[in-house]
C-alpha cells in the first residue's frame, strides 16, 4: 500500500496541537487590520510575521512528509532530511523575529502639521 502525500489526520492533529498559536495569530492578524493608529509599514511587518507563523504551523506536517518521502531512511540521506527541516524551521523563525523586531523598534512617522 502506498502512502498518500496528504494525510488529513496528521494535519488535523497538528492544528489541534497548535490551537493556542493559531488563535493568537488570528487575533494578531485582526489587530493588524483594524489598528489604524500605527504606521502602515509596521502593520504590514506584523501582518507578514503573523502570516509566516500561521503558514509554518499549517504547512509544517505536509512539508515534513514531503521531505522524508524524498530522502531514503538510511544514513546520510536521512540526516540531510533532518538538517533541511531544521534549516527551514530556523529560517521561518528568523524571518518572524526580524519582522517583529522591526515593527517594535521602528520610529513612528511624524504627525503632519
Amino acid at each position: 500500500m502506498t502512502s498518500s502525500p496528504f494525510d488529513l489526520s496528521v494535519v488535523l492533529s497538528q492544528i489541534v496541537a497548535a490551537a493556542p498559536v493559531l488563535v493568537a495569530a488570528f487575533a494578531g492578524a485582526m489587530l493588524c487590520l483594524v489598528r489604524g493608529s500605527r504606521p502602515l509599514r509596521v502593520r504590514i511587518a506584523v501582518g507578514c510575521a503573523v502570516a509566516i507563523e500561521l503558514g509554518s504551523f499549517l504547512g509544517w506536517p505536509l512539508l515534513v512528509h514531503a521531505i522524508f518521502q524524498r530522502f531514503s531512511p538510511s544514513g546520510n540521506a536521512w540526516d540531510a532530511g533532518f538538517m533541511m527541516i531544521r534549516l527551514l524551521s530556523s529560517l521561518s523563525s528568523g524571518a518572524v523575529l526580524g519582522l517583529l523586531l522591526y515593527a517594535a523598534f521602528t520610529r513612528d512617522d511624524p504627525a503632519p502639521d
